[in-house]
C-alpha cells in the first residue's frame, strides 16, 4: 500500500481549495434602473396608474403589499410578457435576449399628492446559450419612460 506524499497532498488540497473558492464567490448584485417623483395625486389615483401601465406595457402583478398605518404600497410584478404568444415562456427562459422586471414603491404624503419610487430591473445574454446578467434596460423599458406613462395617465403632463 502506498501513501501519497505529503507534497502531492498539499497541492491536491489547494487546486480544490481554490476550486471551491471560486464557487464560493458572492453574486454580484443587480443594477437597478430607478427614478422617484412627487406626484400632485391622491395614493389610489397613483396606484390605479402604475396598475394600468403595468398592464398595459405586458406585465403581470405579482404582488401588491400595502401598510395602512403609514399609508405605503409595494406593487412587484413579475418578468414582462415579450408577445403574446403561448410560448412567451421560453423567450424568458431560454430562447430571449432579454427580461424585465418592475416595481413600484407608493408613499402618502399628504391627502393630494405622493411620493412614487419605480424600479426596473432587467437581464440580458450575448447569446442563446449564455446567462443571465444585470443590464442597462431599453429606452421604452427605463423607468423614466414609465414615470411619464404614469404622469400622462394620471394628466399631469
Amino acid at each position: 500500500m502506498t501513501t501519497v506524499s505529503h507534497p502531492r497532498l498539499r497541492r491536491a488540497l489547494f487546486i480544490v481549495a481554490l476550486l471551491a473558492g471560486g464557487c464560493a464567490s458572492p453574486s454580484v448584485p443587480q443594477q437597478a434602473d430607478s427614478v422617484e417623483a412627487l406626484l400632485d395625486a391622491p395614493m389610489d389615483q397613483v396606484r390605479a396608474a402604475v396598475l394600468e401601465v403595468f398592464a398595459s406595457e405586458g406585465y403581470t402583478v405579482e404582488s401588491a403589499q400595502g401598510r395602512a398605518e403609514n399609508r405605503t404600497e409595494s406593487i412587484q410584478t413579475g418578468y414582462r410578457e415579450e408577445i403574446r404568444a403561448p410560448w412567451d415562456w421560453m423567450l424568458r427562459v431560454r430562447f430571449g435576449v432579454g427580461r424585465t422586471q418592475a416595481e413600484a414603491n407608493l408613499n402618502e404624503e399628504g391627502e393630494r399628492s405622493t411620493k412614487l419610487l419605480l424600479t426596473v430591473l432587467h437581464e440580458s445574454k450575448g447569446s442563446l446559450a449564455g446567462s443571465w446578467t444585470p443590464s442597462d434596460p431599453p429606452l421604452r423599458q427605463s423607468a423614466e419612460h414609465y414615470l411619464r406613462l404614469i404622469k400622462n395617465e394620471l394628466k399631469l403632463l
